[in-house]
């Protein structure tokens, strides 16, 4: 994974009242958890912020630098506001590059185009695995091929093959997609023979703020 720079501040005031202050001035509140030592509040320029999670995503390797002193995290969490997905609040952790560390990594389906192209329908359920490897060996997503799927089967976890390098913890048995058939009611109504269909749904957290 590509490491990108970020710069912050260490703050003092912790609690809502003084984490919505630094909203109200575009700036965004965070922790940084450490390997062996105490979590650090900062403080992060929001729109720095949401230029690097647009262009590399959640799951960034970060070179921090805070007051002149560069930490190298990963972002482990971005709090959002349900509605306007605004960033709340961001957590930090601590690597370093020799240890292997555990994250969470997007799910893409590759040949969905393709196969919706057949009058098939694909169900994305599973949208993001846990991974464990070595911060340079995060990747930014995993590309799940599905072009070979067949019509009533589902691809699980355990059908996703990746190098030593990187080992999936998510449940071998849960499923990533699944393939149906569209077949035309007495109505002449589309149907699909399937289950019942994987809706998103946005969900917001009330973290509290550290």
């Amino acid at each position: 994974m590509e490491q990108t720079f970020l710069n912050g501040q260490f703050r003092n005031d912790t609690g809502k009242g003084p984490a919505n202050r630094l909203r109200s001035k575009g700036r965004v509140p965070g922790i940084i958890y450490g390997q062996g030592s105490e979590n650090t509040p900062v403080e992060i320029d929001g729109k720095e912020l949401n230029r690097l999670l647009r262009h590399y995503g959640e799951s960034s390797l970060v070179g921090l630098d805070i007051d002149g002193g560069v930490k190298t995290v990963l972002i482990k969490e971005v709090q959002r506001d349900p509605v306007s997905r605004q960033v709340l609040h961001v957590d930090f952790q601590e690597t370093r590059f020799d240890q292997r560390i555990k994250t969470v990594v997007p799910v893409v389906l590759v040949g969905r185009e393709r196969i919706e192209k057949e009058g098939l329908v694909l169900q994305h359920q599973l949208r993001e695995l846990e991974i464990e490897c070595l911060p340079r060996d995060i990747p930014k997503n995993l590309q799940v091929d599905v072009t070979s799927m067949d019509v009533g089967h589902a691809m699980t976890v355990g059908d996703v093959e990746m190098g030593t390098e990187i080992s999936i913890l998510s449940d071998a048995g849960g499923v990533i997609a699944s393939l149906t058939q569209i077949r035309t009611s007495a109505e002449g109504e589309d149907m699909a023979i399937s289950e019942e269909a994987d809706e998103d749904v946005p969900i917001g957290t009330d973290k509290e703020d550290e």
